[in-house]
């Protein structure tokens, strides 16, 4: 059986530019073998959740759950 002419990619791209896009990654890699790294941001530091942040929350869905059973009582 011969070898397929083409990769059948939806993108339509052949074995040549696929071999290309492996040449320039490997053209970018470094050289000295020294890795590049990417620079170290400093970490966030994450507060607990107020109390009355949740609380707000429970109020909120306490009165939007109490006004539509109010509105499903009146029908």
């Amino acid at each position: 059986m011969p070898p397929p002419t083409s990769y059948g990619l939806l993108s339509g791209a052949d074995a040549s530019s696929l071999e290309r896009e492996r040449a320039a990654l490997d053209a970018d890699a470094p050289t000295n073998g020294v890795a590049r790294t990417a620079p170290v941001q400093p970490a966030v530091v994450r507060r607990p959740l107020a109390a009355y942040w949740i609380l707000l929350v429970a109020v909120l869905l306490g009165l939007a759950a109490g006004s539509i059973i109010g509105l499903l009582t009146l029908v």
